[in-house]
């Protein structure tokens, strides 16, 4: 009897090993499943998986890059929309040039400035890092760009602009409509397939918890040694 249950342990013990070590690999970490969202940041998230985990990490940090650039671009085209609206200038193919190249050079000189602010690893060759970007630091930069544009532009009418009013606009945009991040690095299908198992993983710990709260009541002749590394392994945050 006694030989029955310590067998019956050690299956249960390999399938619950098993299935943890299954769900560490597709769990995706906190800031994936809920963006978070600052009063003083703007966040990004990105995901890379390579063979050579130095690549993975690099590219999940481009990525990353990328997820903060998109937000920013929407907020800058919504805040020179409001001051060309203001200064009672029409919107046409000349200001969508000059905001297409203000938002270049804001994102593509500016935004490397973003401080790691965590990195996980996913077991399986990926890496995640979020990335965190300052508003007062965009700010900053928006308003420099759109200086640095408006010198290009010479003696055209951009050449006018008053960039402290743009920054202005831009920074009211960032305080009351703030940007969520949206995770680059996954296609749609396959992120939501890991969200779910994500979320269902979620769901088997607590069920688990309560399962072994049970049993540790009823199988007294499992000792807790016998029970070692069943718990779930979460991916911790490696430090940049």
């Amino acid at each position: 009897m006694k030989r029955s249950l310590f067998l019956i342990g050690f299956i249960l013990i390999s399938v619950t090993v098993f299935a943890s070590g299954k769900r560490e690999k597709a769990r995706l970490p906190d800031f994936v499943l809920t963006p978070p969202l600052a009063e003083e940041a703007v966040f990004g998230a990105g995901y890379a998986q390579d063979k050579r985990e130095d690549k993975s990490v690099v590219t999940a940090k481009l990525r990353a890059l990328e997820d903060i650039a998109r937000q920013l671009e929407v907020q800058i085209q919504s805040a020179m929309s409001g001051y060309f609206q203001r200064s009672g200038m029409s919107e046409n193919d000349q200001t969508d040039e000059f905001v297409e190249k203000l938002s270049a050079e804001m994102i593509e000189s500016r935004i490397s400035v973003a401080q790691v602010v965590r990195m996980v690893d996913m077991k399986d060759g990926g890496w995640w890092v979020l990335l965190r970007y300052e508003k007062q630091a965009a700010v900053a930069a928006f308003r420099e760009s759109c200086r640095n544009e408006a010198v290009r532009n010479g003696s055209s009418v951009f050449a006018g602009i008053d960039a402290d009013e743009a920054a202005a606009i831009f920074e009211g945009l960032l305080e009351n409509s703030p940007t969520a991040s949206s995770p680059v690095g996954l296609e749609s299908d396959e992120s939501d397939s890991l969200m779910e198992e994500s979320i269902g993983a979620e769901s088997d710990d607590i069920i688990e918890n309560e399962s072994a709260e049970e049993n540790s009541l009823q199988d007294s002749d499992l000792s807790e040694s016998d029970l070692s590394g069943t718990d779930l392994i979460d991916s911790e945050p490696v430090e940049p």
